[in-house]
């Protein structure tokens, strides 16, 4: 009872102080943003991810959003009352690992550091700005501790129920492989080999069956068989075909570069330590884990190692025997604390900017921030003004949104191409090399105002040759429900398009360069309507 209070009273406060501005200000990542509310309104609409459009994340990422969109509530209320209710859900599995296989202060800290997980307003490393960007990575790191604290971690005296444990290793599996199937592919095998290594036979048919119930109320929800089948196809396309086959840091510079290596060699050592403290079951089981870890992190963008915090855990729950000899002449028992010290530690910087980012949220000047949307409706989510009008393109640029000093910069900035590259060409010309750094939503207005001039393009299919499509949701224009939401490099989405939209300076030029590829090899026959500071305009005449 104690504990479960403990959680409700972290869970109320951290909530009634996200809650409490009744509006969300961003000061970053406001893509990401954009992106979630994108598949979210298309959910509203009847769209089903992966059938109707594709993304590698799974439909629970946005499910929750759309409960809230769906009330009629605007998106920024709907994105933070999405978190509260997803960490409302996990509380009570939050409860029983707590109960079941932690104590004392370990416990404590354990349970405010998923609620703190849950209601962040970052999804972690050193940067403090506020954002949405990966929400659902933290959302699937609390799943993701309950099966390796269930399956590391012996229950307490009275508290082993494989019934209990079962049920809710299956509904978190179910949850992830909804949520982001990257985390499952990295537990399986740890997972599968704890439980036959211990042949917990009752354990893993209740997990089956609670997994499969999950996955079957997928599968009446979205649309049968054929949904599986796609959400599979998506991640197919992702991993062979994608340009963001990662998001983030390379494979080998995560394991090795100066910044990562000590936490590469702290799990092995840990591994190690476990073998020679007469723990060689649970080293086994690090040994099949720490990949996992390194895989998860790897495939999240800013690449946050929130596995630190779940090993810091353990590394305090699970003790060596006394009697086990000493490692580098430290006590077992001591050695552990050690360890786990040195994982907090490490971890010391994302977590105080999850645990403070709340209250930054809260306490953001409000006359520093201006509307993300121009309509009434969906005005509750405030972007940091220095975002929206101080654009960057390679180079500084001072003073307010201006268009002509954004072109003067993409000319200044345009240079060779790369030698193994071909040339990026629009109707026979090269296109400018140049990125958009800052100031998209400047950006995105002017061009909505620019393009809402041209009469013929009002109400049309618009695809933009960069990494989003959202133009729809600022301006009276058509969406393209094939298209991506964010774009990785296919030739999905095409079909119905009208006009094609070519920013002289994209976010990112290698969106730019695969829509414009994609489009010549279709052989389209391309008419410029109009050519503005921002951007080209044509039209598809075939």
């Amino acid at each position: 009872l104690r504990f479960a209070l403990y959680l409700a009273i972290a869970f109320l406060a951290l909530s009634f102080l996200m809650l409490w501005p009744n509006v969300f200000r961003v000061t970053g990542h406001e893509v990401d943003l954009i992106q979630a509310l994108d598949i979210s309104y298309r959910m509203i609409d009847g769209l089903v991810p992966h059938v109707d459009f594709l993304t590698p994340l799974g439909v629970l990422a946005f499910q929750p959003i759309t409960w809230f969109l769906e009330t009629g509530l605007p998106p920024g209320r709907s994105f933070l009352l999405a978190q509260v209710a997803v960490t409302a859900i996990m509380l009570p599995g939050i409860w029983w690992v707590g109960m079941s296989r932690l104590e004392g202060g370990v416990r404590l800290l354990y349970g405010l550091g998923m609620v703190v997980l849950g209601l962040a307003m970052i999804f972690g490393g050193a940067n403090p700005a506020i954002s949405a960007s990966m929400y659902y990575n933290r959302w699937a790191w609390i799943p993701a501790s309950f099966i390796v604290l269930m399956l590391l971690l012996p229950p307490r005296g009275g508290w082993r129920s494989d019934w209990a444990d079962g049920v809710l290793l299956g509904l978190s599996g179910g949850v992830l492989v909804l949520t982001k199937v990257t985390f499952v592919i990295a537990l399986i095998p740890f997972a599968l080999t704890v439980i036959l290594a211990e042949r917990r036979w009752r354990l893993l048919g209740v997990a089956l069956v609670a997994m499969l119930v999950v996955m079957g109320w997928a599968t009446l929800t979205y649309g049968g068989i054929g949904y599986w089948q796609a959400y599979i196809g998506d991640l197919l396309v992702v991993a062979t075909e994608s340009r963001r086959t990662n998001p983030g840091t390379e494979l080998g510079d995560l394991v090795a570069s100066p910044k990562t290596f000590t936490m590469t060699a702290l799990l092995l050592v840990v591994i190690v330590f476990w073998r020679r403290s007469r723990m060689r079951a649970a080293g086994l089981a690090m040994l099949l884990l720490a990949p996992g870890f390194i895989y998860i992190t790897y495939q999240n963008w800013g690449n946050d190692p929130k596995w630190l915090f779940v090993l810091a855990i353990v590394l305090l729950t699970r003790l060596p025997p006394t009697e086990a000899r000493a490692f580098l002449g430290v006590p077992p028992q001591g050695m552990s604390r050690v360890l786990a010290l040195i994982c907090i530690v490490l971890y010391a910087p994302s977590m105080m900017n999850l645990a403070t980012s709340t209250m930054r949220h809260t306490l953001r000047d409000a006359e520093a921030t201006t509307p993300l949307f121009r309509d009434l409706a969906r005005d509750d989510i405030m972007l940091d003004v220095s975002r929206v009008f101080t654009p960057r393109i390679n180079v500084p640029i001072e003073g307010e949104f201006d268009p002509e000093g954004l072109l003067d910069a993409a000319q200044d900035s345009s240079g060779e191409d790369d030698e193994d590259e071909e040339p990026v060409l629009l109707l026979g010309e090269p296109v400018q090399d140049c990125t958009l750094d800052t100031g998209l939503m400047g950006w995105t207005w002017k061009v909505v105002e620019q393009l809402g001039a041209v009469e013929e393009a009002v109400g049309k299919r618009v695809i933009v040759a960069d990494m989003y499509d959202h133009l729809y949701l600022f301006g009276p224009f058509a969406r393209n429900d094939g298209m991506a939401p964010w774009y990785y490099g296919t030739d999905r989405g095409f079909d119905g398009v009208d006009y094609i939209l070519v920013p002289h300076c994209p976010l990112t030029q290698d969106a730019r360069a695969d829509k414009l590829r994609w489009i010549e090899k279709f052989g389209w026959t391309l008419e410029e309507v109009v050519r503005t500071d921002l951007f080209t305009l044509v039209r598809r005449a075939d």
